[in-house]
């Protein structure tokens, strides 16, 4: 057999003249150095992108929470979008199923686009990798227990923590009980080559002031149109025990609407393993509306936000799932009276003082 196959190649070098041959070697050559510079500069892109954003982090300060009102221009159809995904894709209590959005595609439907739409607007001038989205549609007196958003298949499987860069709420009703965020980092986070426990749920809280607790936290109530940002690497929750009715409902007596979010993650440089995006065959459902319903713009300014310093003689209460060091005690008179007394509640901003 290898006699046969020598014999064969002898036959087609005598027919093939030898320039012939160096000239596809040559453009074989040629074109395998394109390939490798092309990959070279789009891989240098990428890392420069990524260096880049962490540049400009450190360069202007930022706020790890951010809260915009107003932020969507067709409230009625994402809603109606919103509770369709989450009748059909809800999953448990817990957790809901998400999709993803390359970056460089095409929407194909309200969802798609208004979710890659945020991930423009946080991630200006930057070619990220894509976005995750999904829903929440929950009882007004729901919680959700604290956590951090990653790649849950990378943590599962391969013992690896990587975190969105950017985590989004965007509010499509008044009611229920409010997003907290606690400035406290996974160990991951802090140290990534660090890979004794990746799978332990460690959190590490950063604080000067009182090392026992998390140096800041937010609060952030729903409000139709209301638009939150955060840091992806958090803690977070949803907190049950902060519940209060909206006045307005009150007022009006008007039915409890239940609380209704569409949920934004954007990842700059990875994306998430188990993650696809919506079957073909799905997205006949929901509207085919390609114009994103997020209008927020570059020039907006946040919503007001109100800050408490949280001090040893405060009224304070604990979570349901405290863990010191990781969640701080809340003012719960403080926080609910500042929800009671407005009908757009402020941001709020929580500064622990040795507590």
């Amino acid at each position: 057999q290898t006699a046969t196959k020598s014999r064969i190649l002898s036959i087609i070098l005598l027919v093939l003249d030898r320039r012939s041959i160096l000239q596809m070697k040559r453009q074989r050559d040629d074109s395998f150095e394109e390939d490798e510079h092309k990959n070279q500069d789009e891989a240098s892109r990428t890392e420069d992108d990524v260096n880049r954003y962490d540049e400009d982090d450190e360069r202007e300060t930022r706020e790890l929470v951010e809260c915009f009102e107003n932020a969507v221009n067709n409230t009625e159809s994402l809603c109606k979008d919103v509770k369709l995904l989450w009748d059909q894709y809800g999953g448990s209590r817990d957790k809901a199923k998400s999709f993803w959005v390359p970056y460089s595609s095409e929407p194909r439907c309200l969802l798609e686009a208004t979710a890659l739409q945020i991930g423009k607007f946080h991630l200006q001038d930057f070619e990220f990798s894509g976005v995750e989205f999904w829903a929440q549609y929950r009882s007004s007196n729901d919680g959700l227990g604290f956590h951090f958003d990653k790649d849950e298949h990378a943590a599962r499987e391969e013992n690896l923590w990587k975190h969105p860069t950017v985590a989004t709420a965007t509010y499509l009703s008044n009611e229920g009980a409010p997003l907290v965020v606690f400035e406290t980092h996974s160990a991951e986070d802090i140290e990534e080559n660090d890979t004794e426990s990746h799978l332990e749920d460690t959190l590490i809280c950063l604080g000067e002031n009182d090392p026992s607790n998390p140096p800041q936290a937010w609060v952030i109530f729903p409000r139709q149109g209301r638009h939150v940002v955060f840091s992806g690497g958090l803690l977070h929750g949803v907190a049950s025990e902060l519940t209060i009715a909206d006045p307005a409902t009150k007022r009006d007596n008007a039915q409890n609407e239940g609380r209704l979010s569409f949920l934004v993650n954007v990842w700059l440089d990875h994306k998430p393993k188990e993650i696809e995006q919506l079957p073909d065959e799905k997205i006949r459902v929901f509207s085919s509306k390609f114009e994103s319903a997020f209008q927020l713009k570059a020039s907006n300014e946040c919503a007001c936000t109100q800050e408490i310093e949280v001090l040893p003689t405060s009224t304070l209460i604990n979570l349901k799932e405290h863990v010191p060091g990781d969640t701080g005690p809340l003012p719960l008179d403080e926080i609910l009276q500042i929800r009671a007394e407005s009908k757009d509640p402020p941001l709020i901003k929580l500064i622990y003082k040795n507590v």
